[in-house]
């Protein structure tokens, strides 16, 4: 299920880098979609996994949708060095 969604993600952050006109070539767009659809999936990842490691009466959709919020803030202020 989650090669399905990284696929997935993969063609449509590929499609939205493409439509930004961001001057690259084709398989630097490609790989760098690829790469950007693996850092989602392995964030998503994260997140349960630290949701599951949460006491059960803490485990509830609010602190779900924290922790993702969390990953991704977390994938955002990655150093960006090119």
């Amino acid at each position: 299920m989650l090669l399905e969604l990284e696929d997935g993600l993969t063609a449509a952050l590929r499609e939205r880098l493409v439509g930004s006109g961001g001057g690259e070539d084709e398989r630097a767009l490609s790989l760098r979609a690829s790469v950007l659809a693996r850092a989602c999936v392995a964030a998503l990842r994260a997140t349960v996994l630290a949701f599951h490691a949460l006491p059960e009466e803490e485990r509830t959709l609010e602190s779900a949708r924290g922790l993702a919020r969390q990953a991704f803030d977390i994938l955002n202020d990655a150093p960006q060095e090119r």
